[in-house]
């Protein structure tokens, strides 16, 4: 994940006084909504929480996901019945 590296390069350099940050994921983290799919989603958005909290010490992460249509399961939607996702 090159990327990452870059971008904690980058925060790890940046001259700013936060302590707290939020990592906003903006829908469609998966492609189908099905569980495997987030056990990537996962794995991932641990490693960038990783990376940005190694290159700034004391700082608070909290992320948020809002979701867009692929990733809800329309498959099985039997819970979700009614419910717009």
């Amino acid at each position: 994940m090159v990327f990452l590296d870059l971008a904690g390069a980058e925060l790890a350099g940046a001259d700013m006084e936060v302590d707290t940050c939020l990592l906003a994921l903006s829908g469609d983290q998966s492609y189908s909504g099905k569980p495997a799919e987030y056990t990537v989603v996962d794995e991932f958005v641990r490693a960038v929480k990783s990376r940005i909290t190694a290159c700034r010490s004391g700082l608070t992460l909290h992320a948020v996901a809002i979701p867009g249509n692929h990733d809800c399961d329309f498959q099985s939607q039997s819970a979700m019945t009614g419910v717009p996702c």
